[in-house]
């Protein structure tokens, strides 16, 4: 049975879309195609340092003074490369590996790089996002200036390249090598409770973060003046007690914390929820769509990145130039319009099942494997 290396700074219930993306490939096909893992990744106080999951998968949690579930440090990361360098050297000496699956081309694909040159591991790279430049170009651009070289060489060596979208692709090949790049979106779970009745609900989920635009949404809704109508934002992060304070007075605004995905509770709000937007100025694909696909929501978007891509023609796209009254206007029509909402709500469900579904994607990914394991 071929055994994995997973090296991740995220994973559930630490992280985002990143860490959803591994634990999801991991868990399927450990239990649909028979592959064994090793994950190593970040841990936080109260979560096991070893967790055996179905007995074909091990989960490594590192100490790395991770102090935020939603996001880590550059500090920490350094911690993680030396802490996972010693472990999986160790690990190495008592088991054999098909090869090793990074995700983000750094820091975790500089240790598979690493792991290659040592003991000529094979290894392949999904990229996630913030791991390119340009996909955040406010956040780590000197870090991406410096590192540029390397990631160069990272990629270079590595089997194969992946990207959730054609967005990310083409930052890749623009902004760090022109080299070929494997598109397989993130899949999700469908949680789709049809029974399950729709209520007067916008949603919102993610990092809560200046990128995800949520100050544009709470002050679109704000301009709707409809009480019979909430706002619910799941998430947590550095522009929360910011976003709070816009929405200071707004008794039908609400703000959840940080849910795990797999909770009764996350997954109820994303089934209530009648649309669900999400006006992003960045997304290499955005997981919470995909899970607003399955759960039949209407979905508002940004006209912009991997929206286009996925979002064009099964959800209403918002340009960014005077995006609040373009929001506002988008939301009074979806509100008022029963119709046009369930119209996007079928067309959102049947790209999910067309072409998003979790078998779907497990599929592509066992491709994929059986074709790196092959001598």
């Amino acid at each position: 049975m071929p055994r994995i290396l997973i090296i991740n700074i995220e994973h559930p219930p630490v992280g985002g879309g990143a860490g959803y993306a591994s634990q999801t490939i991991a868990y399927g096909l450990s239990r649909n195609y028979h592959y064994q893992f090793d994950i190593i990744t970040m841990g936080m106080p109260n979560l096991p340092k070893i967790q055996t999951i179905n007995s074909k998968i091990k989960i490594y949690r590192l100490n790395c003074w991770r102090t935020h579930q939603y996001s880590s440090q550059p500090w920490q990361q350094c911690i993680f490369l030396i802490k996972a360098f010693f472990l999986g050297l160790k690990l190495m000496k008592k088991k054999h590996y098909a090869f090793c699956h990074a995700h983000f081309i750094v820091p975790c694909g500089f240790l598979a790089y690493v792991f290659h040159h040592i003991k000529n591991l094979k290894y392949i790279i999904s990229t996630h996002g913030s791991d390119v430049p340009g996909y955040n170009p406010k956040k780590f651009k000197m870090l991406h200036f410096l590192l540029k070289p390397w990631e160069k060489r990272i990629i270079k060596k590595s089997q194969l390249l992946l990207a959730p979208s054609n967005y990310l692709k083409s930052l890749i090949q623009t902004n760090i090598l022109n080299y070929p790049v494997k598109i397989i979106p993130s899949g999700v779970r469908d949680v789709n409770q049809s029974q399950v009745k729709k209520e007067k609900i916008i949603l919102t989920a993610g990092r809560l973060v200046k990128h995800k635009g949520i100050d544009y949404l709470i002050k679109a809704f704000i301009k709707l003046r409809n009480p019979n109508w909430r706002l619910v934002i799941i998430g947590d992060g550095p522009e929360k007690k910011a976003l709070q304070k816009i929405a200071t007075g707004q008794s039908n605004i609400s703000f959840t914390g940080w849910l795990d995905r797999k909770s009764i509770k996350y997954q109820k709000y994303f089934n209530q929820a009648a649309i669900f937007a999400l006006p992003s100025s960045s997304e290499s694909q955005g997981l919470v769509y995909f899970e607003a696909m399955s759960t039949r929501c209407a979905i508002v978007a940004l006209k912009n990145g991997a929206s286009l891509e996925f979002l064009n023609q099964i959800g209403v796209l918002v340009e960014p130039e005077n995006i609040i009254q373009r929001l506002t206007n988008v939301l009074k029509k979806l509100v008022r319009k029963p119709k046009i909402r369930k119209k996007f709500s079928n067309l959102a469900r049947q790209s999910y099942e067309q072409n998003f579904t979790h078998s779907l994607i497990l599929e592509k990914y066992a491709k994929i494997y059986s074709h790196i394991i092959k001598p």
